[in-house]
C-alpha cells in the first residue's frame, strides 16, 4: 500500500500533511510537525482580511521559523510512509504477541 499526499495546494515532503496560512494576501501551506513552508498564492482565499494585525504578525513569525521547501504534489506518494507503517505494525505485533 502506498500512501500519498491528499492535499490540492500541496504537502509537506515529510508527510503531506498541510493547513494554510495566510500572511497578508500571501498563502503558504505548512507543517507544524516538521515546521516546513511552501507558497501557495497571493488573493487566493480573502479571509486574509479579516484578520487583525497582531494576527498576521503571529503568522510570520510562525513562517519565520520554518524552512521553505518544495511540496508533495497531489496524488504524489509519501516518501518512507509505507515503511514507517510496516514498521508500527510490526511493533504492535510483537508488543501484543501477534494479536493484532
Amino acid at each position: 500500500m502506498t500512501l500519498v499526499c491528499e492535499e490540492d495546494l500541496g504537502g509537506c515532503p515529510k508527510c503531506g500533511g498541510s493547513i494554510v496560512l495566510s500572511d497578508g494576501p500571501q498563502h503558504w501551506g505548512h507543517c507544524w510537525d516538521h515546521k516546513t513552508k511552501w507558497y501557495i498564492g497571493r488573493n487566493l482565499f480573502s479571509v486574509w482580511g479579516d484578520l487583525s494585525e497582531e494576527q498576521h504578525q503571529d503568522v510570520r513569525e510562525l513562517l519565520s521559523a520554518c524552512q521553505e521547501v518544495e511540496p508533495l504534489s497531489l496524488n504524489e506518494p509519501i516518501p518512507g510512509a509505507a515503511e514507517a507503517a510496516a514498521l508500527a505494525a510490526d511493533v504492535l505485533r510483537k508488543a501484543t504477541g501477534g494479536a493484532v
